[in-house]
């Protein structure tokens, strides 16, 4: 739970510093927690799903990743949709897209760990039954 929490503060302060305001801007950053909270709710599902199967905690965390890209997809295009409302430049856009593809391999990299971390303390469990 705290590495769902901490991603989206991450990703909160990432925006705010956008500068954005406003009841709509308000709406869009909700449709990003909730894209968001659905990609690593799939991944805490996910990993503790495969938790117990022979595969290495790697593997799993690959497996958990490979079975929540949908999710990961759904975030990054609402994110990007945010940041690029009311954004006519380019240059602009371009610096969007940059800033969610950053934040996605981030998170990613984060996910992955946190289901390495999910498996060993599942099977660690296992053992002690």
């Amino acid at each position: 739970m705290k590495w769902v929490l901490s991603v989206i503060i991450l990703f909160t302060v990432s925006c705010a510093s956008m500068d954005k305001v406003g009841a709509p801007e308000d709406a869009g950053l909700e449709r990003v927690k909730k894209s968001l909270l659905a990609y690593t709710d799939c991944i805490n599902s996910e990993g503790a799903r495969l938790a117990l199967s022979n595969a290495t905690p790697s593997e799993i965390a690959e497996a958990a990743h490979a079975g929540c890209l949908a999710e990961l997809n759904s975030y990054q295009r609402t994110a990007l949709r945010y940041l690029n409302t009311g954004v006519g430049s380019l240059n602009r856009k371009e610096e969007s897209s940059r800033l969610i593809s950053e934040r996605s391999k981030k998170l990613v990299e984060d996910a992955k760990a946190h289901v390495i971390r999910l498996v060993v303390e599942e099977r660690a469990l296992a053992t002690e039954k």
